[in-house]
């Protein structure tokens, strides 16, 4: 087959895919689209519907786009809810019908459509007439209903869902936002419970409460209440006109909730008054309308009651990861860890060694959400009865700046709680006492525990020894092997336990620094002997284990050093000590 031949194969094998593809896919879903539209009643764009009333058996209801927003006309003059409309928009755009039944001037009567159940009608833009869909009687089925568009002489059945889709009432449409603001817009909150009040202000960026007093004030408390006025709807419209508001409580309002929002600082004033315990909501009113409406009961749940309950219960306010050194004074400990790097830690005092990172970390976690009880006493003149004359416990915690620490003092408990105070602020605080117990560590609680330090992936041999016996384990490639007492495949979980167990082992006590004859603790004829080797025969770490202690620990050590720990007696009875735990 020459070239030419086959340039005039190709050409007609694209000639007939092209073909295919334009009149048998494309035109195809053409067919299809419009087939799909056929069965619609009407074909328009959501951005043109400018007007849709609604007559059924909750009155004539009219609702008219002015300016991009929807407003409801009829029966009443109020904001509609733009997604509820949005929502009727799509129904009407979708809705289409399952088939046509009667074609030639039906009897409506005969099928709910002389009066018709519902009717909805939609004026798109730049149009005078009304586009009018008539929902009628259920079929014998109760699946479908009749439906007829316009003043067409067919009758359509139609599911069901779109009868009840359609049919709204008042309340459906109407706006139910409680206040209209922006969040992060609102500049001041005024907050009066029962004559309390509370005035909080956006200054330098931070939320302070300024009336009654000048305090810092709890920011997510206030998100709080943002975020349940922005996510709580209306749940009932009571009444438009009230002419006697103090049958709701609303003559003398019992929560009184003012908020000023962006640069003008307009005001948008919230009123709660009454519980209705049978609807299970409280009556409430914006300031400036008239209207009374019903808010869910749980609305002010977590509402601040009095102007403690809107202050800052922070404590001590810092980020862990900006902490550079703590220091930790209780009787006659003092103790200093500080940081290396990014997360590890060091003790310094009252020896130095390497700290343990997770415990550090914990008691930081503990202090920075160390949170306020009751606030004491703002201006203290006698710190001695809290016991803060002379402070159990100090904690000093250093970040980016080195001469200035915070300070937390820590006095005397009462019930409980525990008296603090930091030299942040001359405020003396109750707070849980549990932190006693959190700051009640020794060196030891704060120090690494770990025996044997190593990366698992460098291991290439374990030898593991006994009185009366010895392993020999040898990696080859990612397979290990035994290769003393004999040459063996072994459990590869068996080895992975074992090396992980060693990694991750802590010890409990320690049990002395002095040097002491390896008689005293076994490790002269020691229970168990574990040594590591990297690539090439380097020694890793040796790890001996003695005697059994009086509190049920083993004695352990490592072979280059001198410190004498105890360890879990469950790692050693959990070693492989017989050929069968190894081999496969």
């Amino acid at each position: 087959m020459n070239f030419r031949v086959t340039l005039v194969l190709f050409l007609v094998l694209a000639l007939l895919g092209g073909y295919y593809y334009v009149y048998e896919v494309k035109i195809a879903e053409k067919k299809a689209k419009t087939e799909e539209e056929k069965k619609k009643f009407f074909l328009f764009s959501e951005q043109d519907v400018q007007e849709i009333k609604w007559v059924g058996e909750n009155g004539t209801l009219v609702a008219r786009k002015n300016n991009g927003e929807w407003n409801l006309e009829e029966p009443l003059k109020v904001k509609a809810d733009d997604k509820a409309i949005e929502s009727v928009i799509n129904r009407l755009k979708a809705a289409q019908s399952d088939r046509s039944i009667e074609e030639n001037n039906p009897k409506l009567a005969d099928y709910g459509l002389e009066k018709p159940f519902l009717q909805v009608s939609f004026k798109l833009k730049d149009k005078d007439d009304y586009q009018t869909l008539y929902l009628g009687d259920l079929t014998p089925s109760e699946v479908y209903i009749y439906a007829r568009k316009n003043e067409e002489p067919k009758v359509y059945v139609a599911s069901k869902s779109l009868r009840d889709d359609l049919n709204k009432k008042i309340y459906d449409l109407r706006d139910k936002t409680l206040l209209a603001f922006e969040t992060d817009k609102v500049k001041k909150l005024e907050l009066t419970v029962d004559k309390s009040k509370a005035v909080a202000e956006v200054v330098d960026g931070n939320w302070k409460i300024t009336q009654p007093a000048e305090y810092k004030a709890d920011k997510d408390k206030i998100t709080h209440i943002f975020t349940e006025l922005d996510v709580t709807k209306i749940k009932e419209f009571v009444e438009e006109k009230p002419e006697d508001l103090s049958k709701y409580g609303l003559d003398n309002p019992s929560i009184r909730l003012t908020l000023w929002v962006g640069e003008d600082m307009a005001q948008r004033t919230l009123l709660l008054g009454k519980t209705d315990e049978a609807k299970k909501g409280i009556y409430a009113k914006r300031e400036g309308a008239d209207n009374v409406f019903l808010v869910p009961d749980d609305l002010t749940k977590d509402f601040p009651k009095t102007v403690m309950d809107l202050r800052d219960k922070t404590v001590l306010a810092f980020e862990k990861g900006d902490v550079k050194k703590i220091q930790l004074k209780r009787g006659d400990v003092d103790l200093v860890a500080e940081k290396v790097g990014e997360k590890e830690w060091n003790l310094t005092q009252p020896e130095s060694v390497k700290g343990d990172e997770s415990a550090i970390s914990d008691m930081l976690t503990e202090l920075r959400g160390l949170k306020v009880k009751e606030f004491t006493n703002d201006q203290p003149a006698d710190l001695a009865s809290y016991g803060l004359n002379e402070p159990r416990i100090t904690v000093n915690l250093w970040e980016k700046d080195p001469e200035n620490p915070q300070t937390l003092w820590v006095g005397k408990e009462e019930g409980s709680g525990v008296y603090v105070k930091t030299n942040q602020a001359p405020s003396v605080y109750l707070v849980d006492a549990g932190i006693v117990k959190t700051l009640s560590k020794t060196p030891l609680d704060l120090r690494d525990k770990t025996l044997v330090s190593f990366n698992r992936e460098e291991v290439e041999k374990v030898v593991l020894k006994y009185p009366d016996k010895a392993f020999t384990l040898q990696k080859s490639g990612n397979e290990w092997r035994l290769v003393e007492p004999e040459k063996a495949k072994i459990k590869d979980w068996r080895l992975g336990n074992l090396l992980t167990d060693l990694q991750f082992l802590k010890f409990k006590e320690l049990i002395s620094s002095d040097k002491k004859p390896d008689s005293e603790y076994g490790f002269d004829k020691p229970e168990a002997e574990i040594t590591i080797w990297k690539k090439g025969g380097e020694e890793i770490a040796t790890l001996l284990l003695g005697k059994k202690t009086d509190k049920g620990l083993v004695y352990a050590r490592t072979k280059s050093g001198d410190l004498v720990y105890g360890i879990d007696s469950h790692f050693l009875d959990e070693l492989p000590k017989k050929i069968e735990d190894l081999k496969a």
